[in-house]
């Protein structure tokens, strides 16, 4: 990439038009993604704690460059939480966010809410990310802007 061609694209980043891109051109799979499942487990996830409070996962949203900026993503939880008593009480959290970077290939996702550095792949349509010796696995939405 010629000098010129390097801060022209970087102006253009700064304003927003560009996408994130390898050597290559490659582009970065941006986009919103529903979380699908884990480990290859389709649906939502439960555990229950020690306090007999069950915990169930019931929706994940994956922001990669989306809404979150170029190079940057969340991934937001909403969790249903139903106490020994009966009560329920639906919560959303964000699970990670921070940066990611895209070499045609794989994503490193750096996150700063305490995970750390995250592997993670796309393949036409989805994203899967490593978490823990965990596979979290989300599709990709329809673009609706």
């Amino acid at each position: 990439m010629s000098r010129y061609s390097a801060l022209v694209c970087g102006a253009m980043l700064l304003l927003g038009s560009c996408r994130l891109a390898d050597s290559t051109g490659t582009q970065a799979p941006t986009g919103q993604y529903d979380w699908s499942g884990v480990d290859g487990i389709r649906g939502s996830c439960c555990e229950r704690d020690s306090a007999g409070v069950s915990v169930t996962v019931v929706h994940g949203l994956l922001d990669l460059g989306y809404n979150s900026g170029i190079g940057r993503y969340d991934w937001d939880w909403i969790q249903d939480y139903r106490y020994p008593d009966g009560t329920l009480q639906s919560v959303q959290t964000t699970f990670s966010a921070g940066t990611y970077t895209w070499d045609g290939k794989a994503f490193a996702f750096s996150d700063t809410l305490g995970l750390g550095i995250m592997a993670g792949y796309a393949a036409p349509g989805q994203v899967t990310i490593e978490v823990r010796g965990h596979q979290y696995e989300f599709l990709k939405l329809p673009r609706t802007r």
